[in-house]
């Protein structure tokens, strides 16, 4: 029988790049058999109301699929780095793997598991997918308490939404009549040009409150119906602080316009102008 000859550099490369890719391929198709399957949501909505159950069913498969790409991230963040880790591991290995190992099927992807076990980076992504496993067990309690928010946060867009256009339609009717009064120019001039200013300004925030394809209306979906890590999370609130806020303001600016016209009118109407 022939001496075994130590691996080399390349071959251990070689298989720690294996024993990366079999991890890869293992985390995944381990993600399908435990969560993508009937059974799988069955028993994980099982105590949800069965009048709730069908909804729930549909947000679950796409809170699903957002996690998954969650996890996909994960893996090819990690693939290199363990990948690199392992053939450090296998090349400080004492004794050196042989060529001997390597022909052995079965034994070299057991030492290629142990190498990738035996890593930094796989403890690491072994910790960031376990939180995914617990982030899709809480779903029956996250989707409860979410459905309350939600619906709040609408109430108060609708709220907002409904307060912008009634007071943009007063201001238009206002604008109309002034176009009809014989003295149009002077009656502007006395009201002044905020107004319109105003106006228009609601105008505007009440196309991004009522936009379906706004950055608001996009936060507002990665909130409620995805998974969102630190950082997107942080966007998205982002998001909320620049639009909300804003939107507020416009609309108690011009209803403050409006409270004040009605004496500029009186002014110009008790003192005309001789």
């Amino acid at each position: 029988m022939p001496t075994p000859v130590p691996a080399t550099d390349t071959q251990l490369r070689q298989l720690a790049d294996r024993g990366a890719q079999t991890w890869s391929d293992n985390v995944l198709r381990d993600f399908d058999r435990h969560w993508r399957t009937g059974q799988a949501t069955d028993a994980l909505l099982s105590e949800v109301p069965a009048d709730h159950r069908d909804a729930m069913t549909d947000q679950f498969a796409q809170f699903l699929e957002g996690w998954h790409d969650q996890l996909i991230t994960v893996v090819d963040r990690y693939r290199g780095p363990i990948a690199d880790q392992a053939w450090a591991v296998l090349a400080a290995r004492n004794p050196r793997p042989t060529d001997h190992d390597l022909h052995d099927v079965a034994a070299a992807d057991q030492l290629a598991a142990w190498a990738v076990a035996a890593t930094c980076a796989h403890q690491e992504s072994a910790a960031k997918i376990e939180g995914i496993g617990e982030s899709i067990k809480a779903f029956p309690e996250l989707v409860g308490s979410l459905a309350g928010m939600r619906a709040s946060l609408e109430a108060q867009f609708e709220h907002l939404r409904e307060e912008l256009a009634e007071r943009i339609a007063r201001t238009s009717r206002i604008r109309a009549l002034i176009d009809t009064h014989p003295e149009r120019d002077a009656l502007l001039a006395a009201i002044g040009a905020d107004l319109w200013t105003a106006q228009a300004a609601a105008a505007d925030q009440l196309a991004e409150l009522a936009g379906s394809e706004s950055d608001l209306h996009r936060a507002l979906r990665s909130i409620f119906d995805g998974p969102a890590d630190d950082e997107q999370m942080e966007e998205n609130l982002a998001v909320f602080s620049a639009h909300l806020p804003a939107a507020v303001d416009t609309s108690a600016a011009l209803g403050a316009h409006l409270e004040t016209l009605a004496e500029r009118m009186i002014g110009y109407f008790c003192n005309p102008v001789v």
